[in-house]
């Protein structure tokens, strides 16, 4: 995954569209993002909201160039979570195949890779645009291991959310849950592991989860 578990894109998405509603004098619960996040862009009809809340007063159009503004400027300030470039140069060294399954678009998933220095080191880049149905169905990351010419149970996915979650376990691969601050709540039970975060969590540290997971597997 992307947006949340590489980079807190999510909080700087929902801070955005705070500060348009702020310049209204209006506050934005945060709860409905919370719920949204790791499903497809475009879920939540921010501007409707807002268009309600001002009865009528404020231009849609507007608002999205208004928080587009806002969106850059947060966007271009994220970075990787603190540790992962770690676990990713690791998988590198080692030859390991890596790619992304993502539910937003393409245009905005490449152009990440690429301002933070990472396109290199996916060989596949599995996007919203790219499949029939996103996540939480499986199609995302079936995509993904064909690409990578990988079998599902001998992968790995990092997720945030609960729709990634599910979305990875339905396509058969070993879920390692990584919440970020949108989805701490998120009901993570479809991963297989679930760590706070990627700082000190090394491809060694990878390794005697899978093997502790093999010692161990679930009851049928």
């Amino acid at each position: 995954d992307f947006d949340g578990t590489m980079v807190d894109t999510e909080t700087a998405e929902f801070e955005a569209v705070r500060l348009v509603f702020a310049e209204f004098g209006l506050e934005l619960a945060p709860d409905r993002w919370i719920a949204a996040a790791g499903h497809a862009w475009g879920q939540i009809d921010w501007t409707e909201e807002l268009h309600l809340a001002t009865e009528g007063a404020i231009d849609r159009h507007e608002a999205r160039r208004r928080k587009h503004a806002f969106s850059a400027e947060l966007d271009a300030a994220t970075v990787l979570r603190p540790g992962l470039m770690t676990l990713l140069d690791e998988a590198l060294a080692h030859s390991i195949p890596m790619g992304v399954a993502s539910n937003s678009p393409s245009s905005w998933i490449e152009s990440n890779l690429e301002r933070l220095g990472i396109a290199h080191y996916f060989h596949a880049v599995v996007t919203i645009d790219r499949v029939e149905r996103g996540k939480p169905h499986p199609d995302p990351y079936l995509a993904a291991v064909a690409l990578l010419d990988a079998p599902a149970k001998r992968s790995v996915a990092f997720e945030d959310s609960e729709a990634g979650s599910r979305s990875a376990a339905a396509a058969g691969l070993f879920v390692i849950a990584a919440p970020g601050p949108m989805t701490a709540a998120h009901d993570l039970t479809a991963a297989h592991f679930q760590i706070d975060g990627f700082d000190g969590f090394t491809l060694l540290e990878v390794t005697r989860v899978l093997s502790g997971a093999r010692s161990h597997p679930p009851a049928s």
